[in-house]
């Protein structure tokens, strides 16, 4: 892929996950501690941030840099990402029982 094809990408996917949140640009600049104009720009890949900036918008998120970065075109994807988020959330008693939940409900799916 190339960098502006990876930069349009993973603005997008910038994008998605804070709507799929609904956090505007606003609100999310303040958390990530950048402006809503560069937010914007980024989002809509029209700047090739630093590495700081990207470790900003995932801590935003409460994602690792590398899960901010996992651009695969899948929409799903982001609802996968939300759900990890919200599972670490949580204490490890609970964190246990849903993994637990998860396994046995994809097994069942294989099954199918």
């Amino acid at each position: 892929m190339e960098t502006i094809d990876f930069l349009k990408a993973l603005g997008c996917r910038i994008r998605a996950l804070r709507t799929s949140r609904g956090v505007s640009q606003e609100k999310f600049s303040e958390l990530a501690g950048i402006s809503p104009t560069y937010l914007s720009e980024v989002e809509l890949g029209k700047t090739n941030a630093s590495i700081g900036i990207f470790e900003q918008i995932a801590s935003g998120f409460g994602l690792s840099l590398s899960e901010l970065v996992a651009v695969d075109g899948d929409e799903g994807d982001i609802a996968i990402t939300n759900f990890v988020t919200k599972i670490r959330g949580v204490d490890e008693q609970k964190r246990k029982i849903v993994i637990d939940t998860a396994e046995v409900v994809l097994k069942g799916l294989q099954g199918l």
